[in-house]
């Protein structure tokens, strides 16, 4: 049994931040929104700030913001809902809650906003579900991104509403609606508005090669991390968090009910829940907390290219497979029993669990060799 291992971060992305309405509204050809049984309100955002602050995780948020529309500037938007021409959100803004939701937002350091869409949606005649995402559509099952210029009309739309309610934080993550995404395609777009990082679900990706695993690097740049299927359903409140699996690890992906209480003033109890499960989670060997994406997608790097081997005793860790650009930063190994010396890096404690402990390990050259005795 192995005495050392490179873990695999746990990371937290939570999609559909951003609306009001809750209602799902597919059965009179609208969003399925988060399917919440009442209006989001700012409590909601405190509510994830709370579970990041618990954690020491800074949070992928996705953000649906059409709904932040202030004087209708949307209606510019091609395919953007059912209402076409008619699209009037100003009308039904409870800018009190709006401000009070985006105070929330500013003043959280643990709320990282990720694109995720206007609406979720696109609504044409002749598509298989109007609401799949901003960006692709299925035509009998082929997936089908919009045009270029509708893909950088929807983002700078994004990203106006944000500067218009001067929200001033760093956005570099995508989540693609519904996990419509193909590589190499929009990502050369997303670049250049500074997204760095994708999450999104491998399995059921459209790509052409090998099966790909934990984290791959595109041509433009961009770098996608793995996403777990839902654990929870995708509109459930209320959640206890009791049945699900401990062992789980990579990016745990879920949607904004599940962390919160069909009565806002009762969301911390659910939060308090969470937070036991992930810590829960912390304590296996072979998983550590992300502190945010880049935290994910460093230990993701280092997990994924670094080789781990043992021989009479001494452990040795080979980094010359992992991307250049990654070789001089510091990643986690967690051991069972203590690490009495070391070569090629500089070893930190970082955690102590039950059972073992996580240090950082700071490379100084391709082969590391570690010795518990």
């Amino acid at each position: 049994m192995a005495i050392m291992t490179i873990p695999r971060p746990l990371h937290i992305a939570i999609d559909d931040l951003g609306w009001f309405c809750g209602d799902d509204d597919r059965k009179n050809g609208g969003p399925s929104r988060t399917g919440m049984p009442r209006r989001h309100c700012y409590k909601d955002y405190l509510a994830i700030n709370e579970l990041g602050k618990r954690l020491g995780m800074k949070i992928s948020c996705g953000f649906v913001i059409g709904e932040w529309d202030p004087d209708n500037r949307l209606g510019s938007v091609k395919c953007l809902s059912k209402y076409g021409d008619n699209w009037d959100n100003a009308s039904h803004l409870d800018k009190e809650e709006m401000q009070k939701s985006i105070n929330a937002v500013n003043s959280s350091e643990y709320i990282d906003i990720n694109v995720h869409g206007l609406l979720h949606g696109y609504y044409a005649d002749g598509i298989d579900n109007t609401d799949e995402s901003d960006f692709y559509y299925r035509v009998n099952k082929e997936l089908i991104m919009v045009s270029e210029d509708e893909v950088k009309h929807r983002l700078g739309c994004f990203f106006d509403l944000l500067k218009y309610y001067k929200i001033n934080k760093k956005i570099d993550s995508f989540i693609p609606p519904t996990f419509s995404y193909r590589f190499n395609e929009i990502s050369k777009l997303l670049h250049d508005y500074g997204i760095k990082f994708v999450s999104t679900i491998f399995r059921t990706m459209v790509y052409d090669g090998e099966q790909k695993s934990v984290i791959d690097i595109e041509e433009n740049g961009i770098v996608t991390v793995d996403r777990n299927n839902n654990l929870i359903p995708w509109n459930a409140y209320n959640c206890d968090f009791f049945d699900l699996p401990t062992d789980v690890t990579g990016v745990f992906g879920a949607h904004w009910p599940n962390f919160l209480h069909v009565d806002p003033d009762k969301n911390n109890e659910v939060i308090e829940k969470a937070v036991d499960y992930f810590n829960k989670c912390s304590r296996s060997f072979g998983t550590v907390l992300s502190k945010g994406i880049e935290f994910c997608v460093n230990q993701s790097v280092f997990h994924k290219y670094a080789k781990i081997s043992e021989y009479e005793g001494v452990t040795y860790i080979d980094i010359s497979g992992v991307p250049e650009e990654y070789k001089n930063n510091i990643f986690y190994v967690s051991s069972k029993e203590p690490i009495e010396s070391f070569i090629g890096c500089v070893v930190y404690d970082y955690e102590q669990k039950d059972g073992f402990a996580t240090y950082a390990v700071k490379p100084l050259m391709d082969t590391m060799a570690f010795d518990n005795v």
